[in-house]
């Protein structure tokens, strides 16, 4: 209106969104973990802006990380956690809370002498000696130091060869010689 003019500015795109973040999805936490890190992802569907990342919170710490919560710095056991998705545009949905289960030790199995029929299954197709390796993995996937027990399988019925001469003290007793 005052008759100025001067050069034009590059034109600016504004961009809005109201949108929430989903819940996050930490459904990875209900197994057992042994380290690494676990995944997250937003539940519903994405705002425009998308997901920026996810506040972490574990015990008086908090943290914003891109796509995953690292666990090797955390304790083994049950560990709460709670987490919170934030939009491009820096809006945070609902926090969801869960137990982080860590497990980093190895299990133990041990066999003494040949495992019995109720303890453990093991087909042997032949006679003779065999050695039956084992290792126990929790559910965490940690595993045990490798095994072995000797096993004798003898399926085999004797062959009579011969009886023996009956004793005159204790006629009732019969002997044989097998093999």
């Amino acid at each position: 209106a005052a008759g100025n003019v001067g050069a034009f500015s590059a034109p600016v795109t504004m961009r809005f969104d109201d949108t929430l973040p989903g819940a996050p999805d930490v459904s990875a936490a209900d197994a057992w973990r042994n380290g690494g890190a676990l995944p997250l992802d937003a539940t519903g569907a994405h705002p425009v802006s998308g997901i920026r990342g996810y506040r972490v919170r574990i015990g008086g710490r908090e943290a914003v990380v891109a796509t995953s919560v690292p666990l090797d710095d955390l304790p083994e056991g049950g560990t709460p956690v709670e987490v919170t998705a934030i939009s491009g545009a820096g809006l945070e949905g609902t926090a969801v809370r869960t137990l982080l289960r860590l497990d980093r030790s190895r299990p133990s199995a041990t066999a003494e002498g040949a495992p019995e029929g109720d303890a453990a299954q093991v087909e042997v197709a032949d006679d003779g000696r065999h050695t039956v390796s084992y290792r126990a993995v929790d559910g965490a996937g940690n595993e045990s130091e490798p095994g072995a027990v000797a096993v004798k399988v003898d399926r085999t019925p004797p062959e009579t060869i011969a009886f023996e001469a009956p004793d005159p003290a204790d006629p009732r007793r019969v002997r044989v010689v097998v093999a």
